[in-house]
């Protein structure tokens, strides 16, 4: 092979590699919605906390409750002010 064939494979080579990887990039990696979920049942019915439990993992029980979450200086500061005096 001369040194002109060789430089033309090789560049030929990397060119060929570099628009490999830019196809496989911009394709979408990701799963798109292919059709739209309909509601069952309102979030108030006990059937909802039944399904989510199934699709989340642990079930819901009686009693459990989600709070907003709290200010982290106003739990804290108190809680320092006192252990300082």
């Amino acid at each position: 092979m001369t040194r002109k064939t060789m430089w033309t494979a090789l560049i030929s080579s990397v060119l060929t590699l570099r628009v490999m990887l830019l196809v496989m990039n911009s394709s979408s990696g990701e799963k798109q919605i292919e059709r739209k979920l309909e509601r069952r049942y309102p979030i108030d019915d006990p059937q909802f906390a039944r399904s989510m439990s199934v699709l989340l993992g642990p079930t819901f029980l009686a009693g459990n409750e989600a709070l907003a979450p709290c200010q982290p200086c106003a739990v804290a500061a108190p809680a320092m002010a006192s252990e300082a005096a």
